[in-house]
């Protein structure tokens, strides 16, 4: 699950994001990303395909 995470968080840096920027993309917020990449909240998987 942490690679899943990790590469989440890689993904949004390679394409320039800002956590607050994919969160206004996939409608959550910035501490619910934040969350995700630290392992603290597992996303869904529609939550997944999102992202």
């Amino acid at each position: 699950m942490r690679c899943c995470l990790i590469a989440i968080e890689h993904a949004r840096i390679d394409k320039g994001l800002t956590r607050e920027d994919l969160a206004e993309r996939i409608r959550k917020s910035e501490r619910y990303v934040a969350a995700i990449e630290r392992g603290e909240r597992t996303p869904s998987l529609k939550t997944c395909y999102a992202v």
